[in-house]
């Protein structure tokens, strides 16, 4: 068995890590990551990922359509950094996961690109991981614009790893491909040919705690089986 990659666990992207309004804190964010580099170099896998931080919502509990551009710099250098301790434990991949929400950063397609561009000369390559789940929702990017295409298409070899779930464009629902979606795997797998990305796809599913076992592993095999089919 190949572990393609890693990715931060829900205890670390709960909190602000690299955006948070104190650089203290920052700190301590960007010092976690650099064991969690050599933990999974240890553990057989080349390529971490995850998102990179959120900034604080106003007291207005309003969402700012940006991040200062002092925060953005600041971003950018220990991205730089971390690409170099990377690359110091044999990572040889860094992903940044776009999230549907202004607080995290980036959350556009033209975000990503200027990202992209600012790190280009990183110790190892920075790529994107897109999630079917987050580019298709429509409470933030509106019933016409929200979809994957322009990703596909604008970011092209720049994505590097592909989440794929059933969900509404509501939320980011993270089902299977048993419940009704608005997702058709097969124009999801034509979208991705279509544009050249050859990055793996994993599934990324959650399901109520309170589900029992049998019917979660049913449901894994049959979306699994599905899913080979089309994008094999």
């Amino acid at each position: 068995m190949t572990v393609h990659s890693a990715f931060i666990g829900i205890a670390h992207y709960a909190y602000n890590q690299l955006l948070h309004p104190d650089p203290e804190v920052r700190d301590v964010a960007e010092a976690w990551l650099k064991p969690a580099y050599r933990f999974a170099a240890n553990a057989g896998t080349q390529r971490v990922g995850g998102p990179l931080g959120a900034i604080a919502s106003r007291r207005d509990c309003r969402e700012a359509e940006s991040i200062p551009e002092a925060d953005y710099q600041d971003l950018i250098v220990r991205m730089h950094r971390l690409a170099e301790a990377a690359k110091a434990e044999g990572i040889i991949e860094l992903f940044v996961e776009p999230t549907p929400m202004r607080r995290e950063w980036p959350w556009t397609v033209a975000q990503a690109v200027k990202m992209a561009e600012d790190v280009a000369d990183a110790a190892v390559p920075w790529t994107f991981c897109v999630d079917w789940g987050h580019g298709t929702f429509e409470p933030l990017y509106g019933r016409y614009r929200a979809g994957m295409a322009d990703w596909f298409e604008t970011l092209g070899q720049k994505i590097g790893v592909i989440h794929f779930q059933q969900t509404d464009f509501q939320y980011d629902r993270h089902w299977d491909f048993t419940e009704p979606g608005r997702i058709d795997p097969q124009a999801a797998a034509a979208l991705q040919r279509a544009n050249g990305v050859e990055a793996p796809v994993f599934l990324e599913v959650l399901y109520p705690y309170e589900r029992d076992d049998a019917s979660v592993l049913d449901a894994v095999k049959r979306t699994t089986s599905l899913l080979k089919s089309v994008f094999a």
